[in-house]
């Protein structure tokens, strides 16, 4: 079985529930890369400009949620990538009826 890359990793986001919690706070519900996305979609001036990799990595995740062509977003920019990205898992959930 493959070992699973966080893409991200070696960056770090405030978590999702505002500045009040630490990095790494036991009680917030994103994972590290929903964190780290939304920091982008926060415009965190922390966060360097996403990579080839990272960006890929994101296009992939759209493209993988039916309905979602993952060219329709490769020209967007990191902020509106990364909510793309979580549109489209939300899109997913949805799909499933898991919303």
């Amino acid at each position: 079985m493959a070992t699973q890359v966080n893409v991200f990793d070696g960056l770090r986001a405030a978590c999702c529930e505002g500045d009040g919690y630490p990095f790494a706070h036991a009680d917030c519900i994103c994972g590290s890369e929903e964190r780290i996305l939304r920091g982008y979609i926060r415009g965190d001036a922390s966060l360097p400009p996403m990579t080839s990799i990272q960006r890929d990595w994101c296009l992939d995740e759209i493209g993988s949620v039916e309905g979602h062509d993952r060219k329709d977003y490769e020209a967007f920019d990191d902020s509106n990538l990364a909510r793309s990205v979580l549109n489209a898992w939300r899109d997913f959930c949805r799909d499933k009826g898991l919303l």
